[in-house]
Formats: structure tokens, C-alpha cells, sequence
């Protein structure tokens, strides 16, 4: 109960620092002496049921947030399911959406889900993991690959990989504006990675697909069912 206290009283003052409200401001709302909110950030007392609602009503965090449940602010599920899934902070989410209205990309889902199921994206991750394990930036005498810089990992994964992961995903939406369009080059990828399709006919649907004409449909390209393997 007693970390459960403290993890309430962090979560709480996180929000406090995010929103820029004083812990009066929150006391004012609450009914409730300054110094209550300060033994709630402290973690020397818990806020009752009420009180949680109250605070994430004030403060438009999710209750789960304060209860230590997500570690994202947004109150959007899919928004929070995103965060606590890949590790990526809100901040880093919401500049993932932001590319739905800045690149005239469709269906800001998609181009999440694009990014997150992209096996590049898998390897950044693993990339990052497995460097972090190495880097001791209070010993810079240690020889390669054990010492990496901060600057190095933020060059290698983000310039070498993530821009360059991003900028093909936005290639890939640009153009197209009608979900029809991507769901048929989808299934053509399929084929081609089956072996179905040529590489001239692969280039075919790209080409089409790049126009935002999708009509190419081999005579194996079922809607309902997939290729056919037979």
C-alpha cells in the first residue's frame, strides 16, 4: 500500500507539472487544504476514490495514469494503448498523428499502425535496447562498441533508420486519398511476397498506386480471400 501511495503521490505530481496547475489551484478545486494535496504528492496519504476522479477530471488526465495503470496523459484509449505499447512517450505519438494532417497522409490509424508493425521500426527499438546496454557516458576511455555517445545513438536511429522509415511510409500514402487504393496494393504485396506476382507486375501496381489509380487486379487477386494458393 505504502508504494502504491508513492506511485499515486508521483503520478499526481507529474500531472500537476505537465498541466502547469499549483498544487493550490488543485487544492481550490478539491475543497481541500494546500496541504493535503502536498501529503498526496509526497505520498504520505492517498486520495479517495472521489478524489482520483476529481483530480483526473481537473487535470484531463486519465484516471489510470494516476493509479499508475498507463504511462500516458491522453485519455483517448487507442492514444494510451499506443504509448504503453511501444514505450514511445505522448509527445512522440502525437508527432506520429500529426503527420496525418502535415503530409496529407490518410487515416491517421493506418499510418500509425504502418510505423509500429514496420519491422525497421522493430529493429530501431532493438537497436536502441542493445546500445543501451553499452553506453556509460561517465567513462568515455572505453574501447568500441562499448562506449557509444548520446549523440551517436540519436544520429544512427533516428537519422539512419526513423527519418528514413517515415519518409517512405509518407511516400507510400501520398498518393492515395481513398482506403480502396491501399487496401488493393496491400493485397498486391502479399502476392509479390508469395511469389504471385513478377517483379514487372509488382512495379505495375506500384506505378499505379503511386497515382492514385489503382486499377491493375491480377487474375489471382481475391478480395475475399486472398491469393490463391492453389
Amino acid at each position: 500500500m505504502k508504494n502504491n501511495k508513492k506511485l499515486i503521490g508521483t503520478r499526481i505530481n507529474a500531472a500537476l507539472a505537465d498541466r502547469k496547475v499549483s498544487q493550490k489551484e488543485l487544492a481550490d478545486y478539491l475543497k481541500v487544504k494546500p496541504n493535503v494535496i502536498s501529503y498526496f504528492c509526497s505520498g504520505e496519504r492517498t486520495p479517495n476514490t472521489e478524489q482520483i476522479i476529481m483530480i483526473s477530471e481537473f487535470l484531463d488526465v486519465p484516471t489510470d495514469f494516476l493509479l499508475g495503470r498507463t504511462k500516458s496523459y491522453n485519455k483517448d484509449e487507442k492514444f494510451r494503448v499506443a504509448v504503453d505499447v511501444t514505450g514511445l512517450s505522448d509527445e512522440a505519438v502525437k508527432t506520429i498523428a500529426r503527420l496525418k494532417e502535415e503530409n496529407k497522409a490518410t487515416w491517421t490509424e493506418d499510418l500509425l499502425n504502418s510505423i509500429l508493425i514496420n519491422d525497421n521500426f522493430i529493429m530501431i527499438l532493438y537497436y536502441l535496447n542493445e546500445l543501451s546496454t553499452k553506453v556509460d557516458l561517465n567513462n568515455q576511455n572505453k574501447e568500441p562498441p562499448y562506449y557509444v555517445t548520446t549523440k551517436e545513438i540519436i544520429e544512427t536511429a533516428l537519422n539512419k533508420y526513423f527519418v528514413k522509415l517515415v519518409d517512405s511510409i509518407i511516400e507510400e500514402y501520398k498518393g492515395c486519398e481513398e482506403r480502396d487504393f491501399r487496401i488493393a496494393y496491400e493485397l498486391a504485396l502479399s502476392l509479390y511476397r508469395k511469389g504471385k506476382l513478377t517483379d514487372e507486375q509488382y512495379q505495375q501496381v506500384l506505378s499505379e498506386y503511386d497515382k492514385g489509380n489503382f486499377e491493375f487486379v491480377p487474375d489471382d487477386f481475391n478480395l475475399h480471400g486472398g491469393a490463391d494458393n492453389g
